[in-house]
């Protein structure tokens, strides 16, 4: 890591000090940073964040203490939000107001800063998420929005993806065994990995109509009755 400038012995001029001056305000000044959330308490929509930069003292480097109460932002507008699963562990980007907000933040009105306080940790909130070089978005799609979420549940890895083509919606679930999308366009389309429903109508219709009963009881044919189970048992499979 760079070690910091040092002070020339010769007799500095005008502008070499101006130039420390400058350097000295913007190196005071906290402005943007990049975070990882450490904590996340839903109740108040605040958050905990390691600031992901490393301070430097002379020859010796530190991490800063995690700052505390730092309000997330969620997107929305009036009544309607959307909200995210468990952000920890997130990075975020993080905004350091020019004043106090703490009024702000208890009202939500007008508000007189408390103090003078300028461009300080404890004015921070955080936006959530980009992407570094080293995990950037996997299949990203630049011809829907997209909304997609991955968890684990008993070692199985789920992905749910919802995707918005303009000319049509596509609803999917994804497992290492198994996919099940519904396809909505000017038509519908409903299938998982073995069974497709358009398909099974029309097994079903066949089935109907070769269907035999005996003429005597009027009951089912054990052909015809093992055929329609097979094709009940399909629609198991496939919905709920």
């Amino acid at each position: 890591m760079a070690r910091l400038e040092q002070i020339p012995k010769s007799e500095p001029t005008f502008n070499d000090l101006m130039i420390m001056a400058q350097n000295n305000i913007m190196a005071r000044t906290n402005c943007h940073n990049v975070g990882r959330i450490i904590e996340f308490d839903k109740t108040t929509q605040t958050c905990t964040v390691q600031i992901m930069q490393l301070k430097q003292f002379f020859d010796k480097t530190f991490a800063a203490a995690p700052i505390t109460d730092v309000p997330l932002i969620i997107y929305g507008m009036g009544d309607g939000f959307i909200t995210l699963p468990n952000p920890v562990g997130t990075i975020c980007l993080l905004f350091f107001m020019d004043r106090n907000i703490d009024s702000f933040l208890e009202t939500g009105e007008l508000y007189e800063p408390d103090n003078t306080r300028l461009h300080d940790f404890s004015d921070c909130i955080a936006i959530t998420t980009f992407s570094t070089l080293n995990n950037p978005i996997e299949n990203y799609d630049d011809t829907a929005i997209t909304i997609a979420y991955k968890k684990i549940v008993s070692d199985v890895i789920y992905n749910s993806v919802i995707k918005n083509f303009g000319n049509s919606i596509q609803l999917k679930v994804s497992t290492d065994s198994n996919t099940t999308q519904i396809n909505i366009s000017d038509k519908v389309n409903i299938e998982n990995t073995s069974q497709n429903l358009a398909s099974l109508i029309q097994e079903l219709i066949g089935e109907i109509k070769a269907l035999t009963v005996n003429t005597t009881s009027g009951a089912v044919m054990p052909t015809s009755q093992d055929n329609l189970d097979a094709i009940a048992q399909k629609f198991t499979e496939l919905l709920q």
